[in-house]
């Protein structure tokens, strides 16, 4: 892993300050890309219109010698609006990333020691792709991420990060497919699981491994929500418990997130496919952005004390300090 990324520490005021000029200049020059999309629509628009008028009211010599004053115009009407809202969108997007980099390393790691005993964080890095394999919960070529850290939390050693996986498509030309992005949260637990046990969330059909696809043809349905695709010796209503589901499928009901939970050797890994990023910025106000991500870090604090619960994973001893 690589090593901790250290930053100078900013007064509230300061990150304030910062984030609201980021923040608007990215919805600055939204409004004015979006702007000269419209207008590039609307000025050509009125340039067909207006070849038409005059199609229809002079005879065909006098439009065919005019044509191609036409089409200069309404190519520069169109293309130079067009290509300018291209460019603002450009700048709209270095904003945004600068908003999500400030923020990740000037309010995130603030958040993580005060919730977390942080052991390293880099919000640049991910979890490696050997170690996201070990799932056994997606088939994929390549991956991404952010938000990198590992932490303790009630004595629990865990790691986080935004996990962006890749598929690529070799059918006629290669083009990458973006089949998960989300948080994807890898818990280490107090006990060693014999065999993996693998829930993956029912209707997702796309890029699975062979073996869940086998699970959705055997019909092995946990319930309304999940398909069963290994659970070895242990009784699934025992390890996908209704609270630890309950923490989940809310979110999968607002922003159909399709999430998956693997326990292999001696890790969980519970990945929320939210087709966004946790510890993004929202809002141009700090105290909003806090409470967004201290809902997130909340979340991740609440599955753990389930899974503690679990004496399919920890001792009864260390539950006893939830």
């Amino acid at each position: 892993m690589a090593a901790d990324t250290r930053t100078q520490k900013l007064s509230d005021a300061e990150i304030d300050r910062m984030l609201r000029t980021f923040l608007s200049k990215k919805n600055t020059f939204h409004v004015l890309g979006t702007s000269f999309f419209v207008l590039s629509k609307i000025s050509f628009g009125i340039i067909i219109l207006l070849a038409i008028i005059y199609f229809l009211t002079s005879n065909v010599d006098q439009f065919i010698s005019t044509a191609f004053t036409f089409a200069f115009v309404s190519g520069i009407s169109f293309g130079g609006s067009f290509f300018i809202g291209i460019g603002f969108f450009l700048v709209m997007s270095m904003y945004g990333k600068k908003a999500d980099a400030f923020v990740s390393r000037h309010v995130v790691r603030s958040m993580l020691e005060r919730n977390f005993d942080l052991n390293s964080y880099n919000p640049d890095r991910s979890i490696a792709g050997d170690r996201l394999r070990k799932s056994q919960i997606e088939s994929w070529d390549k991956s991404r991420g952010s938000c990198l850290f590992q932490a303790k939390y009630k004595g629990v050693s865990f790691m986080f990060s935004n996990v962006c996986l890749i598929h690529i498509s070799k059918e006629i030309l290669d083009s990458d497919h973006t089949i998960f992005e989300g948080p994807w949260l890898i818990i280490d637990l107090d006990r060693t699981i014999d065999s993996p046990i693998i829930f993956c969330e029912l209707n997702y059909k796309k890029f699975l491994t062979p073996i869940i696809i086998k699970a959705m043809k055997d019909k092995s349905k946990f319930d309304n929500r999940f398909t069963i695709v290994r659970h070895g010796k242990h009784d699934p209503s025992v390890v996908l418990t209704p609270r630890l589901k309950e923490l989940i499928v809310p979110s999968t009901i607002i922003t159909s997130y399709k999430s998956y939970l693997s326990f292999t050797e001696n890790s969980a890994h519970i990945a929320i496919s939210t087709l966004s990023t946790f510890f993004s910025p929202v809002s141009k106000d700090v105290a909003e952005v806090r409470k967004g991500i201290q809902v997130e870090l909340d979340l991740i604090k609440s599955i753990i004390d389930e899974l503690l619960q679990n004496k399919c994973f920890f001792n009864p001893e260390q539950a006893q300090d939830v």
